[in-house]
């Protein structure tokens, strides 16, 4: 059995397909953990969903899908108009773009009428973490100097000052996402054993040195697997 950690994908479907079916290849006892931002900037933000929906329903490994801040402005967006402009400030338009929709500026509320059902369903069911054996996924990181770090949403979701402290996680690991980092540092995380890997590369930022990979972790053997993108 292994876990795959999979970093932020941000609208690359192609790529996300190609790094599941020709580089992973699960095994029926494997398990994927997407760390979120699953959304914005790329180029196919529903057609990612839509690839993670059809592994959680057919799949013979399991899936498990955390949330991202991005997924957390949508989610916002849709339930407060008054939080759209955030949204788009952080490429939600590509988004919209990716379900055929466009933005009501008359009734904001009504940008979101057709969107899929199944696809807010699994917006709102996505987890904050996921506690593997060695390791805790999540998307951002966590605040160690609160008393229970795993009730600081706002960290795991947005954090970029993550000290982690490994007495308090029985010394697992975090694998998170969050802030792309080049490959290189990241090479050097797992080379260094750290005690926090980041598995964002910047999978849209293909044109920039360094970037442009879709990147999955396996912790137990301290493996890094990569799919440029295609997108």
């Amino acid at each position: 059995m292994s876990d795959f950690v999979i970093g932020d994908i941000h609208g690359c479907s192609k790529t996300t397909q190609k790094l599941v079916k020709d580089v992973l290849r699960p095994a029926p006892s494997d398990r994927l953990i997407f760390v979120g931002d699953y959304i914005d900037r790329g180029p196919d933000s529903r057609g990612v969903i839509d690839f993670i929906l059809e592994l959680q329903q057919y799949a013979s490994f399991e899936v498990i899908a955390l949330r991202g801040n991005h997924e957390q402005m949508l989610l916002n967006a849709m339930k407060n108009p008054e939080e759209m402009g955030l949204w788009l400030m952080n490429h939600g338009d590509t988004t919209l773009a990716s379900y055929g929709l466009q933005i009501n500026y008359d009734n904001p509320a009504e940008t979101f009428t057709d969107f899929p059902k199944e696809h807010y369903k699994f917006l709102e069911q996505t987890a904050f973490y996921f506690e593997g054996e060695n390791y805790i996924a999540v998307h951002a990181g966590f605040d160690f100097n609160r008393a229970d770090f795993k009730e600081d949403v706002h960290s795991m979701l947005w954090t970029r000052e993550m000290v982690p402290d490994l007495t308090k996680t029985d010394g697992k690991i975090i694998v998170h996402g969050h802030t792309p980092f080049p490959l290189d540092r990241i090479e050097n995380q797992i080379m260094n054993k750290d005690k926090a890997i980041n598995v964002d590369n910047g999978c849209k930022f293909k044109e920039m040195p360094g970037f442009g990979h879709l990147l999955a972790y396996e912790p137990a053997k301290q493996k890094l697997f990569m799919q440029a993108n295609v997108d």
